[in-house]
């Protein structure tokens, strides 16, 4: 990959093209360090060659790669001089735009709690000088700051909505824009009861209260993201007739992410063993024929779910299983001759079954006498169809197999960016095998260990210091769970 190709490492390679429309295809059996082995083709990337409506994908590799050609080259580094901008009235003399992002939104409108602290970030064109930032209700501005390109705000203490105004300034004018009803406050007050459940057998979607978040927009083969779905006796072991589900079948986009977020939950002080149930339905995709030069891959997707007590200003992992760890039978279906149709398109079985899986996930103790909110992420491998069905939150009676017993790992890492050392900060691992990789962005491993860490804590020191400055990525395993990271050495 380094030394062949577009030497851009994060993209799988493709021996075939994809005209008239992005399907799933696998046509390399390639084995690539930046991309964990080999991936399927990134049927949607930008650079591969397929119709221009299915085109929708940069990899970090290639934003960096066109970064590069920009500033490292003699006939185009000195467009970004100070002179050559003044000249073709470019840059801060040039036009100005606009536009600005809430950290930790993926999708407007954005939800806090009252007096959450928010961080924004200007993206606007023309290299502004001068930031008002203003968080308004109708025409009533409730807050403002002239700090900027970024800015901590704070979220009003009444619950409501709310827009967020940005005006920017450079040496050829001004320039604002408002992204209106952006920010929605939620009423803490109106927190559901525990025990809670939902099954989804209502009109609306997303239920009351709940929010669905979308990151990628896609909306090709109807809605790509959590959607609600109704048939008659497939719901939960035969009992419902509706359900939450996310068409993977149809996504050729891996790696995308979609939210369900339950409304804020309150957990009394006084429960006993409060737990997180739900069943879920969900059949992998295992690939094997070579049908036009397909090689074989397995297109298992994965259910994470996440629990916070801030209102998702920071998120704690308690479940995350996928693949054929995932499916129901424990065997993805198997497409051993052509291409995968709508015969290998999972649904689940009608009328009294037992081929759902019920899960219970114990919450943690700490969570006892907080609100809580409870997401449900699928992560797409373009596999197949995830269904979930009957939501509850609720005391644990079930002798089901604590996961808080043996709390998934946690792994940061700082100081980032660093000027000498950095460390990996490793949690809930003890006894638990691990390995990082140091890659440069052409997927060249620098370093590389495995550890075990013997205390529920531990820091391990990575040999940054004799690198050069630069941007590099991290890669970390504990077990069954990854975890990227980009370090800047400065």
């Amino acid at each position: 990959c380094a030394n062949g190709g577009d030497r851009v490492c994060d993209t799988p390679p493709t021996a075939n093209s994809n005209y008239g429309g992005a399907r799933r295809q696998n046509t390399c059996a390639e084995n690539l360090p930046a991309i964990d082995g080999d991936r399927p083709d990134q049927v949607r990337n930008y650079m591969d060659y397929l119709d221009d409506p299915s085109l929708d994908i940069f990899t970090e590799g290639q934003r960096l790669r066109m970064k590069a050609a920009l500033v490292s080259t003699m006939d185009r580094n000195t467009q970004h001089t100070p002179l050559n901008l003044q000249q073709t009235g470019a840059g801060p003399r040039g036009r100005i735009k606009a536009n600005f992002a809430i950290d930790g939104c993926e999708q407007l409108p954005c939800y806090a709690c009252p007096g959450q602290t928010l961080n924004l970030t200007s993206y606007s064109w023309g290299k502004p000088n001068q930031f008002t930032w203003e968080i308004r209700q109708g025409s009533a501005v409730v807050s403002s700051s002239t700090t900027g390109p970024c800015v901590t705000l704070t979220a009003p203490t009444t619950p409501g909505t709310y827009s967020i105004r940005l005006q920017v300034q450079n040496l050829a004018g001004s320039a604002d824009t408002i992204y209106t009803n952006c920010l929605i406050v939620r009423d803490t007050a109106q927190a559901a009861n525990y025990p809670f459940s939902e099954g989804f057998e209502g009109t609306t979607f997303p239920p009351a209260g709940w929010v669905r978040i979308n990151p990628d927009h896609a909306v090709g083969n109807s809605p790509l993201t959590w959607e609600r779905w109704s048939s008659t006796g497939r719901g939960s072991f035969g009992a419902s007739n509706v359900m939450a589900r996310v068409r993977n079948f149809a996504y050729y986009n891996r790696t995308q992410r979609d939210h369900l977020i339950t409304p804020l939950i309150n957990i009394p002080s006084s429960a006993q063993n409060p737990a997180i149930e739900f069943d879920v339905y969900y059949r992998a995709l295992n690939w094997t024929s070579t049908t036009g030069g397909n090689k074989s891959y397995l297109y298992g997707d994965t259910l994470a779910v996440y629990i916070s007590e801030d209102c998702g200003s920071n998120w704690e992992l308690v479940y995350y299983v996928g693949g054929e760890d995932l499916d129901v039978t424990g065997t993805a279906i198997e497409v051993a001759t052509g291409s995968p149709g709508t015969s290998h398109s999972a649904i689940p079985p009608q009328g009294s079954n037992t081929a759902w899986r019920h899960t219970v996930i114990p919450i943690p103790s700490t969570y006892k006498g907080k609100k809580v909110l409870i997401r449900f992420e699928n992560i797409t491998e373009m596999g197949n169809n995830l269904y979930l069905d009957s939501v509850q939150v609720r005391e644990n009676t079930t002798t089901a197999t604590s996961l808080a017993d043996k709390p998934l790992p946690k792994v940061s890492l700082s100081p980032n960016p660093t000027t000498d050392a950095a460390f990996l900060r490793v949690s809930h691992a003890a006894q638990r095998q691990g390995s990082y990789r140091i890659l440069s962005l052409l997927g060249q491993t620098l370093a590389e260990a495995q550890f075990t860490p013997s205390q529920a804590e531990e820091q391990i020191a990575l040999p940054t210091a004799q690198l050069p400055s630069g941007l590099y990525l991290v890669e970390v395993v504990v077990e069954s769970q990854r975890w990227t990271f980009r370090l800047v050495k400065e």
